[in-house]
């Protein structure tokens, strides 16, 4: 949901995973997130930019802020806020819009804390 000039992303992740949101409708020139839960349920949030089919680079500027951490549903899961301002004024960021709908990809695996190969 939005919050004044802020997307806020709300999310329940099983302990020792990781997921990747990116705006667009493939890896090519697309504006990342990537989340990952270590087993005891910590969560590192990286700003990406990929190019294609490999691993994203880090954006220069970390525009996702840290993790706000909420009671989880159980023992596996950890539940968890982000935000991101919709236009962040970074080159690599997508800009938001609130007045029109866009493609979004993702990816995760349940078996590893780290962002392995998903293709």
């Amino acid at each position: 949901h939005v919050e004044d000039d802020e997307l806020v992303f709300d999310f329940t992740i099983t302990k020792g995973s990781w997921f990747g949101l990116g705006y667009s409708c493939s890896m090519t020139d697309s504006d990342m997130m990537l989340v990952e839960s270590n087993p005891d349920g910590v969560i590192t949030i990286t700003d990406l930019w990929s190019t294609g089919p490999v691993y994203p680079s880090k954006n220069e500027h970390q525009d996702y802020l840290p993790p706000e951490y909420f009671v989880s549903p159980s023992d596996e899961q950890v539940k968890f806020r982000t935000r991101r301002l919709l236009d962040t004024g970074d080159i690599n960021d997508f800009v938001i819009p609130l007045d029109e709908g866009f493609v979004i990809n993702w990816a995760g695996c349940p078996c590893s804390p780290t962002m392995n190969y998903h293709g």
